[in-house]
């Protein structure tokens, strides 16, 4: 469990491209976060979820593969965008178990203009 510093640091938007179900996963580890869905926007561009993100204080928790392809429309300053790369076929609850232990493994850390990259086997960090 993150210390109470951290989750306090720490604030999410969950895609909708994720369950939303993750958001309270998220709750549980102390972590403040919130659905797309819940803040109206669903169907909306990439552009308009990451706006809401960065004003919101937020870091951006997604799928969207296109993400990694074109990091520059995510452009600093944010504080920091997660991009989930685990295999279609796990469970739902196998990919929320590990989305929350990579975040458990860089409580502490800075999110601030990052690209997270959660793999089965490991979180790689980008720095912008």
């Amino acid at each position: 469990m993150p210390l109470a510093s951290d989750a306090l640091r720490w604030r999410f938007l969950v895609d909708e491209n994720l369950p939303a179900r993750l958001v309270d996963a998220l709750h549980d580890e102390g972590y403040a976060a919130e659905h797309a869905y819940d803040v109206g926007l669903r169907t909306r561009p990439d552009a308009d979820v990451f706006a809401y993100a960065r004003a919101a204080g937020a870091t951006l928790i997604t799928q969207d593969h296109d993400l990694e392809r074109d990091t520059g429309q995510f452009p600093p300053p944010h504080l920091g965008v997660v991009l989930i790369e685990l295999p279609q076929g796990w469970p739902r609850e196998q990919k929320m178990q590990r989305i929350l232990a990579a975040l458990r493994s860089l409580a502490g850390q800075s999110l601030q203009n990052t690209l997270v990259i959660i793999e089965p086997s490991q979180a790689l960090v980008r720095r912008q």
